[in-house]
């Protein structure tokens, strides 16, 4: 009894001190992005290898729960800093899996919109407040104020700022049937033609 009430501790402990890094890393992150001196690391990428790496990572807290992938085919790539668009979806994916039932589905649709793609991530949660869902979107804001869930509601305005960082944006809407879903859309710039010619 008394090694399972340490190791209840233990992972308690973990759990809390995890929970500070990850509170720290956001502040550091909005001071950084608000300061308007972040000096984006711009490349050609495709957003498929973004989303792959994310997805990675996110098992960390997802765990069991599925996460319906959907990527139309022949998306061109994208002019982004990987490292930031990598935590922005990070922190949508997060939302979606704490702020929904476990076993509800949380879907990820990417497909191009006009000159943009959009980066869809959609829950069955219980959706956004219904007076000023752009207000999720500031500092320190959070759909629900008595919600016993951890957090401190920073994620949606970093992802809001490194959207606006790619000259992009941030907005959401509700679902049918309950639940919401978040757009994260970026600009499609004009990729660099390679020039590369036969030597014959």
């Amino acid at each position: 009894v008394q090694v399972d009430f340490q190791r209840r501790v233990g992972a308690g402990l973990r759990e809390q001190a995890q929970s500070i890094f990850q509170f720290v890393n956001n502040l550091l992150d909005m001071a950084r992005l608000q300061s308007g001196n972040v000096e984006l690391n711009l490349a050609w990428q495709p957003i498929e290898e973004v989303v792959g790496a994310t997805l990675q990572q996110i098992r960390s807290i997802a765990g069991a729960r599925e996460i319906g992938l959907s990527i139309a085919p022949g998306l061109p790539p994208v002019l982004i800093d990987a490292v930031l668009i990598e935590r922005a979806l990070w922190n949508l994916l997060e939302n979606a899996v704490k702020y929904s039932p476990d076993r509800s589905l949380v879907e990820l649709d990417i497909r191009q919109s006009g000159e943009a793609i959009d980066i869809a991530v959609c829950d069955r949660g219980e959706g956004l407040p219904s007076d000023d869902a752009e207000a999720l979107f500031g500092l320190f804001q959070r759909g629900h104020a008595e919600s016993n869930i951890p957090g401190a509601g920073l994620g949606l305005a970093i992802v809001k700022s490194i959207a606006e960082a790619h000259h992009g944006r941030l907005s959401a809407n509700r679902r049918v049937g309950g639940g919401s879903c978040f757009h994260l859309i970026l600009p499609l710039g004009k990729a660099p033609c390679l020039g590369l010619e036969d030597d014959a």
